[in-house]
């Protein structure tokens, strides 16, 4: 099982504060980067575009019930927030999840062990549960992985062949099993953790040199919603 001396970084206390979003572009994704930021998975309320500590905003779980009111178990699978373990609904979908560790290691990891590790290790500083897309450089195979015609914009937190974090958008709506094929030929990803990209969850932003935002996908009906975010904050 891993822990959370299975990859091992800086500090997250090192580094000077980054003042936008690291963005590099390939033939088909954008990736997002969180190079020198702190990594958190946020709940509830929705992070604000006047914090100018954020750098990046995006769903990461799925919301389970569209309900006006928060509860922690509507978001799908076990998740940390701030070092705060919850135990969210069971997803038939969620196969794996990400940890990030006070000490700043990260790593993904099979369903089985992310929970176990969740449950055991109090060092864990956020995480999130979601369907496992590329697992330790191949297609995970048991879930959505019959071809699709259906097209649209998808979304998953990586490990890059090189080790690095980023967050992965398509340029194009692309079917499902597009998108994952690039994820492991084009950018040859380690591993690769789906993002809830449905119509209104993929509202999601980044915030450019100047202090302003760019809106990846726009709000829309169920963006009110939303429960859970994965950002990118300044140090």
């Amino acid at each position: 099982m891993s822990s959370c001396s299975a990859k091992e970084i800086d500090s997250i206390d090192t580094f000077p504060k980054p003042l936008m979003a690291q963005i590099d572009s390939t033939d088909n994704f954008y990736l997002y980067k969180p190079d020198t930021c702190i990594i958190d998975v946020v709940h509830q309320y929705r992070p604000d575009t006047l914090d100018n500590s954020i750098i990046f905003c995006a769903e990461a779980a799925f919301t389970g019930q569209i309900v006006d009111t928060f509860f922690y178990e509507n978001i799908a699978g076990d998740w940390v927030s701030h070092g705060e373990y919850h135990h969210g609904y069971a997803c038939e979908a969620n196969c794996g999840g990400f940890i990030l560790c006070k000490n700043g290691n990260w790593h993904f990891d099979n369903k089985e062990n992310y929970q176990a590790t969740l449950k055991e290790d109090e060092n864990v500083w956020c995480a999130y549960e979601q369907h496992y897309v590329i697992e330790n450089g191949e297609i995970h195979q048991p879930y959505l992985l019959k071809n699709s015609k259906r097209k649209t914009f998808y979304r998953a937190l990586c490990e890059s062949k090189d080790g690095e974090l980023m967050v992965a958008t398509t340029k194009t709506e692309i079917p499902y099993h597009q998108f994952v094929q690039f994820l492991k030929d084009e950018l040859q990803v380690r591993n690769a953790l789906y993002m809830d990209m449905g119509t209104g969850w993929n509202y999601s932003w980044y915030r450019n040199e100047d202090s302003s935002i760019t809106t990846l996908f726009p709000m829309a009906k169920l963006t009110p919603n939303q429960t859970n975010w994965l950002i990118f904050k300044a140090r």
